[in-house]
């Protein structure tokens, strides 16, 4: 059976250095941990138990082959046990910005329009600016604002895409991105992708 996107999620319970160790050698562009996503492997007892040091559930998303792989390996190691393995379809998430002065304005703007990766798209994007001439300066916590940008829009595609923007816009000042969203279905080992 073909795969659609060539990626998979793996829900995988054990320690952490056993997880570690599983993934070692892994290159960062064929897999995403999904605690690096902001996203948890487990309902709220889990991350109960993460916060304890105590985790034992873990999210991966890796590529066909990668995934492949780390299949053939879970079956040889008993310390990693495989809970789930979902083909990827489709991630999204969407976002909101608000910035203060035109500099930030327009490194948003570029991130949002500019050197997105492959297969990703900008939907349901809205941007307003407002000024006020009454306003002074652009102190961040001033109760009005000289100048305002606003921006909000959902970004959408097949891995890894997604994840790699997901990322980059951690790095960027007054922009807020909510949890990400995996559409998938769920397969047995044998069906990974060729």
């Amino acid at each position: 059976m073909s795969s659609t996107t060539g990626w998979y999620e793996l829900l995988l319970a054990g320690s952490g250095d056993a997880v570690d160790a599983l993934v070692a050698g892994i290159a960062p562009q064929q897999l995403y941990r999904g605690e690096d996503l902001g996203l948890h492997a487990g309902p709220l007892p889990e991350r109960v138990l993460e916060v304890l040091g105590a985790k034992i559930h873990y999210l991966l998303f890796a590529e066909a082959g990668v995934a492949r792989g780390l299949a053939r390996r879970l079956q040889a190691d008993p310390a990693v046990r495989p809970e789930r393995l979902r083909e990827v379809l489709r991630v999204s998430f969407a976002f909101a910005a608000e910035a203060y002065s035109h500099p930030v304005a327009d490194k948003i703007r570029h991130v949002l329009h500019d050197d997105l990766p492959a297969g990703v798209e900008l939907v349901d994007f809205k941007e307003a600016e407002e000024r006020d001439p009454e306003a002074k300066g652009v102190e961040l916590y001033a109760d009005v604002h000289a100048y305002t940008y606003r921006a909000t829009g959902r970004f959408t595609g097949p891995p890894p895409g997604p994840f790699e923007l997901y990322l980059r816009l951690q790095d960027v000042d007054f922009v807020k991105e909510e949890e990400l969203q995996i559409e998938g279905r769920e397969v047995e080992a044998g069906q990974l992708g060729a």
